[in-house]
């Protein structure tokens, strides 16, 4: 990067915020809690992409990419790296810049961004005391709902988990809370029971907590939400920290494979309809986590199934994992499940690859995928349709 370009991105990154830049546009996005939501310009929807302005970043759930504003401007508008700073700043990557000048952005570009880490870094070690706090509410709490919900609701009875034993979720990080206030935007919009689960981050201390809000007497035993603008908010929400942390389900001594799947359920599946001795069953959070940042391409474009492999933030296998097995759910086309799976692996692969170029002790990693089983199915789908035929219901 010659000097003249780097001085226009430090600008870029220094002078417009994502927010700054998105109003100039004329894009119509609404306050939703701490973020600036609306349609993506690029894709559309109603509220997919959405601006932290306190982290200055920004995301399109759909487009599976977000960052800055100068890949802002890139993804957009299909530009290259230089065309967007050009875009941004107004000033030509050719024009001869002051080296005095550009020290001094340089310098107050380092400043911004070791601001922005403070602050975020402040901000998850609060949301993650807050969550350890409803962590220890849970506990003692009887887990007779959570039992019924996974073992009857979602179909996982009958396997390697005998959900009618007293102990049954011994070892699990599972807890529950009978009344958990389900916050959306500073008010509650219900309270309901809900299975709480803690994420673990990679150094096994404590990140936060995964909360799954539950109504039995509904379909796959999840609560009813009222609808905001026409659409139900999702039923389960994080606390805390999840970057490159796992919900640790089963762990045995000795183990050599990891199982993981997106959610609760899809893990457990596999754990008590496919159990192995030698393994250890961990869900992901989200697929967000599991697979870590796309590739970009220089103009802006993505490469949904190759890693960004400058994302260390993103879920990583433990050394001691020698095969790492990815499950998909057979999501919309749209989400790109299959290559996001397939994304995360191939980053835990790469990475172990250079790990024994210097360490030749560590074991190789073999990587595998389990399919979905078809478009709107996943692991447990099918499952639930086993118990189902055996109960004789439609």
């Amino acid at each position: 990067m010659s000097p003249e370009l780097a001085a226009l991105r430090d600008e870029a990154l220094t002078n417009v915020s994502c927010l700054a830049w998105a109003e100039a546009q004329g894009w119509k996005l609404t306050r939703v809690g701490t973020e600036f939501a609306g349609p993506c310009p690029k894709c559309g929807g109603t509220d997919r992409f959405a601006i932290n302005p306190k982290k200055n970043v920004w995301l399109c759930r759909e487009c599976d990419v977000g960052g800055d504003v100068i890949f802002l401007a890139q993804h957009m508008l299909g530009l290259f790296f230089a065309e967007a700073c050009e875009l941004i700043t107004g000033r030509s990557a050719r024009q001869r810049i002051d080296p005095e000048q550009a020290r001094r952005m340089s310098e107050e570009r380092d400043a911004a961004e070791r601001q922005r880490i403070a602050t975020e870094n402040k901000f998850r070690e609060k949301a993650r005391k807050d969550a350890y706090e409803v962590w220890e509410y849970a506990l003692g709490r009887p887990m007779d709902v959570v039992a019924t919900y996974l073992g009857q609701a979602r179909g996982l009875a009958g396997g390697a988990i005998d959900f009618d034993a007293p102990d049954w979720h011994a070892g699990m990080p599972l807890r529950f809370i009978g009344d958990r206030p389900y916050w959306h935007d500073g008010k509650v919009l219900l309270r309901a029971p809900a299975m709480i689960a803690a994420i673990q981050r990679a150094d096994g201390r404590f990140g936060g907590v995964h909360q799954t809000y539950l109504g039995l007497s509904q379909p796959k035993g999840k609560a009813v939400l009222p609808e905001i603008e026409g659409k139900a908010p999702p039923t389960k929400k994080v606390l805390g920290v999840k970057k490159g942390g796992a919900i640790r389900l089963m762990t045995p001594s000795g183990c050599r494979r990891l199982v993981m799947g997106e959610g609760i359920e899809t893990t457990l599946t596999a754990r008590a309809h496919a159990f192995e001795e030698d393994t250890a069953y961990w869900a992901g959070v989200d697929l967000g986590n599991m697979a870590g940042k796309a590739a970009r391409r220089a103009s802006g474009g993505m490469q949904h199934d190759q890693p960004d492999m400058d994302d260390l933030e993103c879920f990583i296998p433990p050394d001691w994992v020698e095969e790492f097995v990815g499950i998909v759910d057979g999501d919309e086309p749209e989400r790109r499940t299959i290559e996001k799976v397939t994304r995360g692996l191939r980053r835990a692969k790469r990475l172990r690859a250079e790990a024994r170029a210097s360490n030749p002790d560590l074991p190789p990693l073999a990587t595998f995928m389990v399919p979905p089983g078809g478009a709107g199915t996943d692991l447990n789908s099918i499952a639930m349709s086993d118990m189902a035929e055996i109960h004789g219901e439609d």
